[in-house]
């Protein structure tokens, strides 16, 4: 699991005074993005081989507001494939609370060709060396 500190800005706020549910998915592909250079050592990749998301499914359990202390938490669950699925969750750093939870299915990607392609080997590899299966 990667788990990365969120900064909440003003602009994140809607007029509920919490968190805007479309500011939290941002904060979701921070912690996929934070995933995939620490374990896939990539970079911001528009070109070659990557991965699109193809399916989310989010959690809002409890709201987050602009004082709140919060991280995310980023693992994959499963490994198809063509495909990676993701859970992840948004707690609280001061309390451990989950805030909120999410799902997601990627796909590798071609991205010139604007294809989907099986994963390559190494990043099952890395995947499953860092998630122990």
């Amino acid at each position: 699991m990667i788990e990365i500190p969120i900064q909440i800005r003003f602009s994140d706020i809607d007029a509920l005074h919490h968190v805007n549910n479309a500011c939290i998915q941002h904060y979701y592909d921070q912690g996929k993005n934070a995933y995939m250079q620490e374990v896939l050592g990539m970079k911001h990749i528009w070109e070659g081989y990557g991965f699109i998301q193809a399916n989310t499914n989010t959690n809002f359990l409890i709201p987050i507001y602009i004082e709140d202390h919060i991280s995310v938490r980023t693992r994959v669950t499963r490994i198809g494939t063509k495909s990676v699925t993701f859970y992840q969750e948004i707690v609280s750093a001061d309390t451990s609370n989950v805030l909120s939870n999410c799902t997601s299915v990627l796909v590798g990607f071609d991205i010139p060709n604007k294809k989907s392609i099986v994963l390559l080997p190494e990043w099952t590899q890395a995947i499953r060396k860092h998630e122990s299966f």
